[in-house]
């Protein structure tokens, strides 16, 4: 998995919008805080995460992460939505939530790079096991 200045960007933003939600500033700064949630939605929205995948993993395999990728990604897009109707609606509780989320699950990469750890081959890779590629 890499990481470029655009994700940190993102992870920035939701962290001043949990540090609002739970300071209780968030109704003061809503101007502020909606404008950061639409552009977290629009980076989120043009960014593609790499992830290190062994050499040994099949095709087909390769396909099944990248839908799982894709998955992950269009989730993270949804609830930043819901975070900003919630943000219109005054729920505190639900839209803290869903901020910490976020950061805790890493954007929700954590489920993509656990299944990518877990992957056992069933042959040895050709190349050695310390080939990688991206996908």
């Amino acid at each position: 998995m890499i990481e470029n200045k655009q994700l940190t960007s993102i992870k920035q933003n939701l962290s001043y919008v949990k540090n609002c939600f739970e300071a209780g500033t968030h109704q003061e700064q809503k101007p502020i805080l909606s404008v950061l949630l639409a552009e977290v939605y629009d980076a989120v929205k043009s960014f593609d995460v790499e992830y290190k995948v062994p050499v040994s993993v099949h095709r087909e395999h390769v396909q099944t992460f990248i839908n799982l990728a894709t998955q992950e990604k269009y989730r993270l897009l949804s609830d930043v939505q819901e975070l900003q109707s919630e943000l219109h609606k005054k729920n505190t509780n639900r839209s803290l939530q869903l901020v910490k989320n976020m950061l805790v699950t890493d954007l929700y990469r954590n489920k993509v790079r656990k299944s990518l750890d877990k992957f056992i081959p069933s042959t040895p890779a050709r190349y050695g096991s310390s080939m990688k590629e991206t996908i």
